[in-house]
């Protein structure tokens, strides 16, 4: 099955008409995050009063090696670029 593309900062999510089990997800579909594709998976839920809502979980698509990690905070330093102080001082 060819992967779902959707325009950046859209979502689209399909009702699963055919759940393979219990645990599979109600509902599945796509989004894209500047520029970047991820799946969505929900479930629909009720609380134990009785509210329903939905569960979810968004990732990037199987097989798609993962995204290049945020800096930590022991790399912020690495990150942010020198400043020239002479320039700072005539402000």
């Amino acid at each position: 099955m060819r992967p779902l593309t959707v325009d950046v900062g859209r979502i689209v999510l399909f009702k699963e008409r055919n759940k393979s089990n219990e645990k599979a997800p109600d509902l599945k579909g796509a989004c894209n995050i500047d520029g970047v594709q991820y799946e969505i998976a929900l479930w629909q839920r009720e609380s134990k009063t009785g509210v329903k809502y939905l569960s979810g979980e968004v990732k990037l698509p199987r097989g798609r090696p993962d995204a290049e990690p945020s800096p930590q905070d022991d790399d912020l330093d690495a990150a942010i670029p020198p400043v020239d102080d002479a320039a700072l001082r005539r402000w």
